[in-house]
């Protein structure tokens, strides 16, 4: 067997579990009663500047004067830049100002310490509130998607 033939039917194998897949999936998506979204509305906070523990965080009518409107996906330094609180980070040296980007140009920062006068140091809090659907049925599920997150994320609803 060549390789070209072996690629060829890792190929075809591959696609047809990604058919099986869409296949079994798109019932389950087409069955969806109510499809909220979520992509406005939300409010973004540095954890450093919070004293309230998560639980609080997390509950209804939890005060978010202060906090950056931002709409997801988006990242953190992204919502700044957006809100006007950065300047444009893909501008000229503008990404080099920021607080904490001490380290070397060239070095791969990911491996050095994050500077303690770096803005993110600390975790951030995305924040919105919505009303979920009333379940139409006993025992009826709620599904919350994210189409992705960056990196890690705790998740919080209602306060737990």
């Amino acid at each position: 067997m060549s390789v070209q033939t072996s690629m060829k039917e890792s190929i075809e194998q591959k696609s047809a579990i990604c058919l099986l897949f869409a296949a079994v999936a798109m019932p389950a998506a087409l069955h969806a009663g109510t499809v909220t979204s979520l992509r406005e509305g939300w409010r973004l906070q540095s954890a450093c500047k919070l004293q309230a523990a998560g639980d609080a965080i997390a509950a209804e009518g939890f005060a978010v004067d202060g906090w950056l409107k931002t709409a997801v996906p988006s990242t953190v330094l992204a919502a700044q830049a957006a809100a006007g609180v950065i300047p444009d980070p893909y501008f000229g040296l503008n990404l080099r100002q920021l607080p904490g980007t001490d380290y070397p140009i060239g070095g791969i920062f990911a491996r050095l310490p994050m500077s303690k006068d770096s803005p993110y140091h600390c975790g951030w809090w995305y924040r919105s509130e919505f009303a979920a659907p009333a379940a139409s049925s006993k025992g009826e599920r709620v599904w919350l998607h994210f189409g992705g997150i960056n990196y890690r994320a705790d998740l919080w609803v209602n306060g737990k």
